[in-house]
């Protein structure tokens, strides 16, 4: 942003916030007007800026001619969230899943990946790729939870039991 190495107050990103001691008790109050008033009286603006920048997927750079789209940040139609049943094994995705343990989940999507593009692992049939996606979705849409958390898997088995 321009100007804003030259801002004197606190500057951190979302990541870096681990407790909020530092930022407890500074406020005296807060007006409908938008003001907020410090305690050692400043109104004049932002105390802190937190960087939160957040993950937006959008994909300019691929035409996969409508197979793989993204509609409130769920990248679709994916078979278990890393293969387009149209263009797999030849595009897959690595890492859309959160709410797991990301780096033994980015191996065990690697390693299908691997296999499947060396012909070691066979992926379901279309069909069946196409309604293991179908599926989890109605189960989704059922529980009431918005598309844009289809990849906050916590509660869901995501890569299917193969040997690597």
């Amino acid at each position: 942003f321009a100007g804003i190495s030259a801002w004197r107050g606190k500057q951190m990103h979302s990541h870096n916030y681990r407790t909020p001691e530092s930022f407890q008790d500074q406020i005296d109050s807060v007006h409908q007007d938008g003001r907020v008033v410090f305690k050692d009286g400043d109104t004049d603006g932002a105390k802190i800026i937190v960087h939160c920048t957040g993950y937006k997927y959008d994909f300019p750079f691929l035409e996969t001619n409508g197979e793989v789209s993204v509609d409130d940040n769920w990248v679709r139609p994916l078979y278990k969230h890393v293969f387009p049943q149209a263009l797999a094994p030849r595009l897959s995705f690595v890492g859309l899943p959160w709410k797991v343990v990301p780096f033994p989940m980015f191996k065990l999507q690697t390693k299908w990946i691997a296999g499947a593009l060396s012909n070691r692992l066979a992926l379901p049939s279309k069909e069946e790729m196409t309604q293991d996606p179908e599926a989890f979705n109605s189960s989704l849409e059922a529980s009431g939870t918005s598309k844009r958390y289809t990849d906050n898997t916590a509660n869901y088995q995501m890569v299917p039991k193969v040997k690597t």
